[in-house]
């Protein structure tokens, strides 16, 4: 079947407008949020140079924040990074079912893998405090971040699991279809993701003050090697 107009890479339709403005809307909460905007830095090596252990940097992170401002602000990262790279995935799942019965189950793939980077968020900035221990410095634990996400980046089994990520979703029918293989689909694709991505998620948590820019750098490149189109969804 030849590919529809929205389905052409760089077009503009209302489900790429909708995902860029859910992105959008994360970053302006992060930015207007204070303490959704300071417990990033706050967990992930704001303290440069601190001989804090890395559990007490996360005890003083959670007395002072809170643990739900900690899993909002790695939710907020996820959904303002990886929201735009759902565009076609949820293309590709909406041919499944008719206009009237699709909402449900496009949410609940978004959920899934919007959840798997939140919780893949959390253990990255476990290791950035790992890493900030180890280098004394913020600038110390970018360098370090850059240089392993780097090999990580030019390696083949990274390139692998960027094409595994390119895959429309698959979905098995059966009786619960429209609720566990949502789910199920969702989290599939979030790890093949976070395999193919987590240098992108890491180098911002070791970055100090400075993950802010690095975050946005960080997800315009994640959006742009997901602008090739899928090819049509497989059935089983």
């Amino acid at each position: 079947m030849p590919a529809r107009a929205t389905d052409r890479p760089g077009r503009a339709d209302p489900l790429t407008a909708l995902l860029w403005a859910a992105s959008a809307a994360a970053w302006a909460a992060l930015a207007a949020g204070r303490d959704l905007h300071a417990v990033l830095p706050m967990v992930c090596g704001g303290i440069a140079g601190s001989v804090m252990p890395g559990i007490a940097r996360i005890d003083q992170a959670a007395r002072l924040f809170g643990l739900p401002a900690i899993l909002a602000g790695f939710a907020l990262m996820a959904v303002a990074m990886m929201a735009p790279v759902l565009a076609g995935p949820l293309r590709q799942l909406g041919r499944r079912w008719s206009p009237d019965s699709r909402v449900r189950p496009a949410a609940l793939f978004a959920f899934a893998y919007l959840c798997g980077w939140t919780a893949a968020g959390a253990l990255l900035a476990v290791a950035a405090i790992l890493i900030a221990a180890f280098a004394s410095s913020a600038l110390g634990a970018a360098a370090i971040a850059l240089a392993v996400g780097g090999s990580w980046q030019i390696s083949p089994a990274r390139a692998a699991c960027l094409a595994r990520c390119r895959r429309p979703p698959h979905l098995a029918d059966g009786r619960f279809a429209t609720v566990v293989a949502p789910l199920r689909a969702g989290a599939t694709l979030a790890g093949w993701c976070i395999a193919a991505c987590w240098p992108l998620m890491l180098l911002p948590l070791c970055s100090g003050k400075a993950h802010g820019p690095v975050m946005i750098v960080a997800g315009l490149i994640i959006a742009f090697e997901r602008r090739e189109r899928c090819r049509p969804a497989a059935r089983g």
